[in-house]
């Protein structure tokens, strides 16, 4: 035992003195990394500074976008704005507007219409205003397209029968980088409608699709891409125009139903896309009275009518702004539309609308000349005086300034104009918009646009030898583009030369008609239908029904092959069963020439060329579906009850 405590002990020893001559060194003394630096969020401008600093008329014109479409300096000779005239530019230059709507008679070309911008935000930057001019237009797509220059599309439901809303997030960033390059950085698209009414007589094609899920899908993309192009998208009609057989450009259109029938249906997109981060809001002039009960005397009536969204605090602040959250500027849609002005006085219409919530009042009165000039200065006094009298809130006016001046620092225009260098950027305009690389894009997109309803004996495609073909087209200005997709067969060797021709039936009785197809093997018609009311022939509007009728009947006594291909509303495809194929393009946009003549710098819509293309193309094989119902209908053009072809049908050739 002894002897074991001495080796311990002596281990002990040991074990000190080791650690007294080793001693390690201190161990580095490890650096502590920077912190990661918290970036801040963004405080903005100065709103309420800025706010504070304007007088009340200056608030209200910021909350103006007008437009100028023609102008007469003498009131007598009017002409497109396509210059800015002086008197226009010494308005611009008192008033401080929030922004300027353009449309098609303002754009002639790529160059003119972007110093057509430069010289309008130049004026404006003589104003008070502390920012730029939104400047706004109606860039839908398909039939609605203001920029003649640029690429077009396929349109909404085009879009949708490819079943890819990849499609439509091309379109839409094409599309925002043509706008930006000429000086817009403000679209007043996506259409978000559902358009549940095979009737309606303004919105039908320029919706994606009755199915507000499909609507959904398709406009998020579409705006998406707009972004991404570099402009801010407005959606639109809020709370939903599909649903009407009434046009609000010339009635006043009344939606039945309660908000949860609305939110089950049309609200859906427009939720969606508010979610994922929209600019704007677009207003319909429509009564929702299962929503709004609020009444008001028409001034040409003398009756009773709802208030519509445009004018209600029910469905903007309480549902846009409530329920669904929306925090973005809303727009009205135009304030001169028969819906608002042969219903409301002028100044009642200003007052309901900015006490409801509404932040941009679009086109409050027509200025074509100095008396409209002088309306629209007197309008801004007016409203002015009804603000500071308390008759419109003003904290409702300060609210809708602010988030016009957040919408405009968003896009980067709250700062001063720089109009420096505007050749350059025409030029670089001039390379960009409707360019070929843009139109290739369009071409491919549109003919996976194609649906095939009906294609019996393999009539589809047309690749017979020997086969005589004849294509009828239902206006003079479609014979460009229906000659546009043969010259592209054969060129591409699709079609021998010589054996596919174009005929205009605008216009033409129906033996003329039936002559012109006489020796053809295959009758190719183009049907145009732009109301369901056309399609009843025993009516004078239902004429080129008849016509078509006894077209198809003819051809087929001399055993020839029938297509109709419907390039507007697709429901005219239950009409003409008596064909032996049937194809839907959603498009009519016409060509003034051919875009390869002119390096591609003309608009060319490309619904008709793209889908008779694919008529002759066996190698490619369509894949478009029906993005809407299709119902049956009667021989006079009513319908069923029943669906004939159901959304999502669609033939390939081999089916």
């Amino acid at each position: 035992m002894k002897k074991l405590l001495i080796l311990i002990l002596t281990v002990l020893l040991m074990a000190g003195s080791f650690a007294g001559c080793g001693k390690q060194p201190d161990p580095e003394p490890v650096e502590e990394p920077d912190p990661e630096p918290v970036e801040e969020p963004d405080p903005g401008p100065d709103y309420e500074g800025i706010i504070s600093s304007m007088t009340t008329e200056e608030k209200v014109a910021q909350l103006l976008m007008p437009a100028f479409r023609s102008y007469s300096s003498d009131g007598y000779s009017y002409s497109n704005v396509t210059v800015l005239p002086e008197d226009l530019a010494g308005l611009l230059g008192r008033r401080g507007f929030g922004g300027v709507i353009l449309f098609a008679e303002n754009a002639e070309s790529t160059g003119q219409i972007t110093r057509l911008i430069d010289q309008m935000q130049t004026a404006n930057a003589g104003s008070t205003n502390p920012g730029q001019l939104l400047m706004g237009v109606d860039q839908e797509g398909g039939m609605i397209y203001r920029l003649a220059t640029g690429t077009k599309f396929s349109g909404n439901m085009g879009l949708a029968a490819t079943g890819d809303p990849s499609g439509a997030r091309i379109a839409g960033e094409i599309i925002g980088k043509e706008l930006k390059a000429v000086g817009f950085n403000f679209d007043l698209a996506p259409v978000l409608d559902v358009n549940n009414n095979p009737a309606n007589p303004v919105i039908n094609i320029r919706s994606f699709s009755d199915d507000p899920e499909t609507v959904a899908a398709f406009g998020k993309a579409f705006m998406e891409g707009l972004h991404s192009g570099g402009v801010a998208a407005s959606l639109k009609h809020f709370p939903g125009h599909g649903n009407t057989s009434t046009d609000s450009h010339t009635g006043f259109p009344v939606i039945e139903g309660t908000y949860e029938e609305l939110a089950e249906a049309e609200l859906i997109p427009f939720r969606a896309c508010t979610d994922a981060g929209a600019d704007a809001v677009m207003t319909a002039h429509i009564q929702y009275p299962g929503i709004e009960t609020d009444t008001y005397t028409s001034v040409s009536s003398g009756r009773q009518v709802c208030l519509p969204a445009t004018l209600s605090k029910t469905i903007i602040t309480g549902v846009l702004r409530g329920e669904m959250g929306f925090k973005g500027v809303v727009i009205t849609d135009a304030m001169n539309m028969d819906a608002i002005a042969a219903n409301f006085s002028t100044m009642d219409a200003a007052k309901l609308a900015l006490n409801a919530g509404v932040d941009l009042i679009l086109m409050p009165v027509n200025v074509q000349d100095k008396s409209g000039i002088d309306k629209l200065e007197a309008y801004i006094r007016d409203v002015a005086a009804m603000v500071d009298a308390g008759t419109i809130d003003p904290a409702m006016v300060d609210a809708a300034v602010k988030r016009v001046l957040t919408m405009k620092y968003g896009l980067g225009i709250l700062e001063p104009y720089d109009g420096s260098d505007i050749e350059t950027r025409v030029r670089a305009a001039e390379e960009l918009v409707g360019c070929e690389a843009h139109h290739q894009e369009e071409w491919e997109i549109a003919k996976n646009t194609l649906t095939i309803v009906k294609n019996e004996g393999g009539t589809l495609p047309i690749n017979r030898e020997g086969d005589r073909t004849v294509i009828l087209v239902p206006r003079d200005s479609l014979v460009v583009s229906a000659k546009y997709a043969v010259s592209m067969l054969e060129q591409d060797g699709k079609v021998p030369s010589g054996s596919v021709s174009v005929v205009s039936y605008d216009g033409a009785y129906t033996w003329d008609m039936v002559n012109s197809v006489r020796d053809a093997h295959n009758v190719i018609i183009v049907t145009r239908t732009w109301s369901v009311n056309t399609l009843n022939p025993g009516t004078t509007d239902g004429v080129t029904s008849y016509n078509i009728d006894q077209v198809i009947k003819a051809a087929h006594q001399n055993n020839s092959r029938v297509i109709v291909l419907s390039c507007y509303l697709p429901y005219d495809a239950a009409r003409y069963q008596a064909a032996d194929a049937i194809g839907v393009c959603y498009g009519f946009g016409t060509m003034s020439e051919d875009p390869r003549v002119v390096d591609h710098k003309i608009d060319m819509t490309p619904n008709i060329p793209a889908a008779l293309y694919m008529f002759f193309d066996g190698t490619d094989n369509p894949t478009g579906k029906l993005p809407v119902d299709i119902p049956a209908m009667y021989a006079d053009g009513s319908f069923t009850g029943e669906v004939l072809y159901p959304r999502g049908y669609g033939l390939g050739w081999s089916e």
